[in-house]
């Protein structure tokens, strides 16, 4: 029997409470234990890319695409450990703060 994904959603309307960092730092922490992981940023200030040091705005087909154009959601998955190596270069590591002991 194939194993089913966890879900967690983190949602308020209110701004400024560190959604997008909590999302962002749970995220990293379950990639570190080896578990895949997608984040669905519907921010539409795209906070998310930022944390990771990328800019939403070159990213096309996006979630803007899927929900209002149609396009098929794969296609707007972005790989930020790829994205990351390509910005910051083959010397990107991760930090030391993100290392499991």
């Amino acid at each position: 029997m194939a194993k089913k994904a966890k879900v967690i959603g983190i949602f308020n309307n209110k701004g400024g409470i560190l959604k997008s960092n909590l999302t962002c730092n749970l995220a990293a922490m379950y990639a570190l234990d080896g578990k895949k992981v997608l984040i669905v940023d519907m921010d539409s200030q795209a906070n998310s890319s930022q944390i990771f040091g990328l800019d939403a705005d070159v990213f096309v087909p996006n979630i803007y695409h899927t929900l209002i154009d149609g396009e098929h959601p794969k296609r707007a998955i972005v790989n930020v450990y790829d994205e990351m190596r390509k910005e910051f270069g083959e010397a990107f590591e991760i930090p030391e703060c993100f290392e499991i002991r």
